[in-house]
């Protein structure tokens, strides 16, 4: 009887074991971290929905990727002493949308903050923008599988999952 009680508590930590493995962000909810920030999926899904009422398309792995862009970028732009105001973000947004015939509305905060870190695109100190650059180097970023995997030169990139088949190509017609 005890050998039984054994065996199934063993079987019992492996789905857990693989709950804790793949669950690459511990709550449920999270779409990604980064340095410590939670981005949760009701994020990423206001920062889609934003993007559709300003005329603009994105999926969830291109808004999260943007998100996690401004937050890095946000940072370190703090870090040399360089600040954009979230009225800075929302006066940009706000011509988006004149731009695209839209009537501005209460954006997401997230989106703000994607704003906001648009502005630093016109920096012209190369130094500054080199430091901005160089935190991607040392970003802690985890992203839930279901969104795809980081690679800090290209961004989200789709999960391989290597228990997934590949369907063959079909042969040509001939």
């Amino acid at each position: 009887m005890r050998l039984r009680l054994r065996s199934a508590a063993r079987l019992a930590v492996v789905p857990l074991a693989a709950a804790l493995v793949l669950g690459a962000c511990a709550r449920p909810g999270t779409a990604a971290t980064v340095n410590g920030v939670r981005i949760t999926d009701t994020q990423v899904s206001d920062v889609v929905s934003d993007f559709s009422r300003l005329g603009l398309q994105t999926d969830a792995p291109g808004a999260l990727s943007s998100i996690l862009s401004a937050t890095v970028v946000l940072d370190a732009a703090s870090d040399v002493g360089i600040g954009v105001s979230p009225e800075q973000g929302v006066e940009l947004l706000d011509q988006v949308a004149a731009q695209n015939g839209v009537a501005p509305f209460e954006y997401s905060d997230a989106i703000v903050e994607i704003a906001r870190s648009a502005h630093l695109d016109a920096l012209e100190d190369q130094d500054q923008r080199d430091a901005i650059a160089g935190a991607w180097e040392t970003a802690q970023v985890t992203v839930n599988p279901r969104f795809g995997e980081f690679d800090p030169m290209t961004g989200l990139v789709p999960t391989q999952w290597s228990w997934l088949a590949t369907p063959a190509a079909a042969p040509a017609a001939g």
